[in-house]
């Protein structure tokens, strides 16, 4: 592997020394006061000038006077002098009307020396700008670029369960990410990034979620006292701001998403008043009068405060009191819907929606209350549930009633799509990607969009690498998990996205390694986390944490594992039903033919990974880790699923021999895992809070081969 690294380095030089030779002056003409092409303007700029061009961004206006010299434009279809000018050069025509969020390349001169991005809006534009970066990263000038693109989902967003105080936390902010990245949300720099990034991978909403975030974000004015001064976190004082600076740093926030294509959403859980609770004798509790009003006059105020709030999403939640569903749907309509109904009256220019989630209540309920809603409004659903790294094409927007209702009464959903599987390694499964978001139930009729993201954990900044790998901590964790993110939106806009392409970004940001190689292992083990969830798992979070082979009440067992079905939808057997011979459809794998899969894809992919070398690069030997780590995960839980099959079904020396290695491929696992991180609480798996005294739920590595020996006690009992 060596040899192979020195003579990319060499094909390296080599492509340098040619680009060097070859260098231009490119000018790039752009309306810079459109702040979504401005940005990609600059990712071009910054393209071209790593590979040696000299480069200046003009206004468009001067693009008439730019004569045949290389030039790179971005532009709105709609502006007429510049289809005009393309026409002028070689009778070039753009030949496509572009929609919302999409748009073309076009690449005109003998010498490839003008480069054309077009929008069918200022989305679309950026697009084009960005794709049109990517390329000349990827591969340089020299090259025709003759495509149009229109967006598959045009809804893709983050689910961003968001930290904003330890005073109003969201839900649920009991974990270490959590308590680490309050601060975070506090760093406008942070959230430039944040949003740069997202852009650049085509997300365009981002929904914050929070049990109740009025108090650290808006001063009501009938109800003065109830914001929260300062920022605290689980320490201590973080950062002292008065409610008006905060009003005034989120405003500053949410222009910089809108800049770069975001749509805003709000989501809170009921019956919450964090920061409220004892003032004006507000009570986080359904039956309390005052809260009713506080919460109405709450969103109100913020939605006024902030224009740039595009959406508010309300969940029939976990803490009501104990109302029933079609109690909890009146209350949130007197409430929550009262509060958009007058705020829509007084401010009837203001384009708003309401999304009404699916959890804990039913389509019936929810219409009873806001069947006649007179804003557009959709309702949410937890499309995997808690894990979205299973079976690519789960049912159980099916099997609880979901798709009748939306037939019934003609609604549409966003499907929340909930990582609460994968929270140390770095996942990149492509097939596995484009195979979900190509099989969402008939998208065009039903599915409004897809936000993804996590319950129990913060995608803030990194804080679990040990001394070792400290280098890597306080990076976003969507830079750490950049090829996940890459997927899931780039793939959302378009699933034709060639292998090669995602090749190429590999080699772009690893320069020093064979990237197909890397493509080939990284896709193995990426293959290894679906297949072990479609075979074994529970619906929630809290159930089901593959990573540790945790769920809330501890380390899962064998005789747990009677409990844990296939993943609906799945065309697997499960366990128990293996165990008592009960017949399944012919086209349905038992679970030890899965095991088998499993173990050979960790076969492969600990063969494949143990033949590349991540040099000096940490950030590639850490990834490396990852992936070794994700292949031994595997070969434990295919012992695990052997053995407790055997176990179940009375064969004992074959479950003492299948726990057994099950039990060597888990230390070897916490071996490698424990090489570059650190243990960790997770809001999910450790349900007392930090402080709660409750210590068997945190996640230890060294502690869970226990959790492994227990196993082996158990078949040899």
């Amino acid at each position: 592997m060596k040899t192979l690294s020195k003579i990319l380095l060499l094909c390296a030089i080599f492509s340098l020394s040619v680009t060097i030779a070859k260098a231009k002056t490119v000018n790039i003409y752009v309306n810079k006061n459109i702040p979504q092409i401005a940005f990609a303007a600059g990712d071009i700029k910054q393209a071209l000038e790593n590979r040696n061009h000299t480069v200046a961004i003009k206004p468009l206006a001067s693009l008439a006077n730019a004569g045949r010299a290389a030039k790179v434009i971005v532009a709105l279809q709609s502006d007429k002098t510049v289809i005009a000018q393309l026409k002028r050069e070689q009778g070039i025509h753009l030949n496509t009307q572009l929609k919302e969020q999409a748009y073309a390349l076009r690449t005109t001169g003998t010498k490839n020396d003008s480069y054309w991005a077009f929008g069918g809006d200022v989305n679309g534009a950026m697009y084009g700008g960005l794709a049109l970066a990517d390329y000349v990263k990827l591969y340089g000038l020299g090259v025709r670029y003759n495509e149009s693109k229109t967006p598959y989902h045009k809804k893709r967003g983050i689910k961003y369960n968001i930290p904003l105080d330890s005073r109003t936390p969201s839900y649920d902010s009991d974990g270490d990410a959590a308590h680490t990245n309050v601060k975070n949300m506090w760093d406008f720099g942070f959230w430039q990034t944040y949003f740069d990034t997202l852009a650049r991978h085509r997300y365009n909403v981002i929904s914050f979620w929070n049990s109740h975030p009025f108090t650290s974000l808006v001063k009501v004015p009938e109800y003065p006292e109830a914001a929260v001064q300062d920022v605290m976190d689980y320490k201590g004082l973080v950062k002292k701001m008065a409610i008006e600076e905060k009003m005034q740093f989120w405003t500053r926030v949410f222009n910089y998403a809108k800049d770069r294509g975001f749509d805003i959403y709000w989501f809170n859980w009921n019956v919450y008043a964090y920061g409220a609770v004892g003032k004006y004798g507000i009570e986080d509790n359904p039956r309390n009068e005052p809260v009713k009003e506080y919460s109405r006059k709450s969103l109100y105020a913020f939605l006024k405060a902030y224009p740039q709030i595009d959406a508010f999403g309300v969940s029939a939640g976990e803490h009501f009191g104990g109302l029933k569903h079609i109690e909890r749907e009146k209350w949130m309509r007197a409430v929550w819907g009262q509060a958009l109904i007058d705020f829509k009256k007084d401010h009837p220019n203001r384009d708003l929606f309401f999304i009404h989630r699916f959890l804990m209540t039913g389509i019936e309920p929810i219409m009873e209350y806001f069947g006649d809603f007179p804003l557009p409004w959709d309702i949410s659903f937890k499309y995997a549930v808690g894990h979205m790294y299973g079976y690519h094409k789960p049912d159980f927007i099916y099997r609880k009633g979901v798709m009748a209702g939306m037939d019934k009464y003609q609604k549409k959903t966003w499907l929340n799509i909930r990582n609460d599987d994968i929270f140390y390694f770095r996942w990149a499964g492509v097939d596995y990607a484009r195979q979900y978001l190509t099989h969402f139930p008939e998208k065009d009729r039903y599915i409004r969009g897809y936000y993804m993201g996590s319950d129990g954990y913060v995608f803030g900044k990194t804080f679990t690498f040990n001394k070792k790998f400290s280098a890597l901590n306080n990076k976003l964790e969507i830079d750490k998990h950049w090829f996940n993110f890459m997927l899931f939106g780039r793939l959302g806009y378009d699933p034709t996205i060639s292998e090669s392409y995602f090749v190429d970004h590999i080699q772009l940001r690893y320069p020093s390694i064979d990237a197909r190689a890397l493509y080939t292992a990284w896709g193995k083990a990426s293959q290894i986390f679906p297949a072990i969830t479609s075979t074994i798992a529970r619906d929630n979070d809290a159930q089901w944490w593959i990573e540790a082979c945790l769920s809330k009440q501890g380390f899962i067992s064998i005789e747990s594992l009677l409990r844990y079905p296939p993943q609906p939808g799945a065309p697997i057997q499960s366990i128990a039903q293996f165990v008592k011979k009960e017949n399944q459809p012919g086209d349905f794998t038992t679970p030890l033919h899965q095991a088998n899969k499993v173990r050979r894809l960790s076969a492969d992919t600990l063969k494949l990974v143990a033949q590349l070398d991540g040099g000096k690069n940490i950030e590639l030997q850490s990834l490396l880790l990852d992936i070794e780590a994700m292949g031994l995960a595997g070969l434990y839980y295919a012992d695990k699923i052997d053995g407790a099959v055997y176990h179940h079904s009375g064969q004992k020396k074959k479950a003492i021999k299948s726990l057994e290695s099950a039990l060597a491929h888990w230390k070897k696992y916490v071996a490698v895992g424990s090489s570059q991180y650190i243990d960790q609480y997770t809001a999910r798996h450790n349900p007392g809070g930090k402080n709660s005294g409750i210590k068997e739920n945190k996640f230890s590595w060294q502690g869970s081969i226990k959790g492994a020996e227990r196993d082996l006690e158990i078949a040899k009992q």
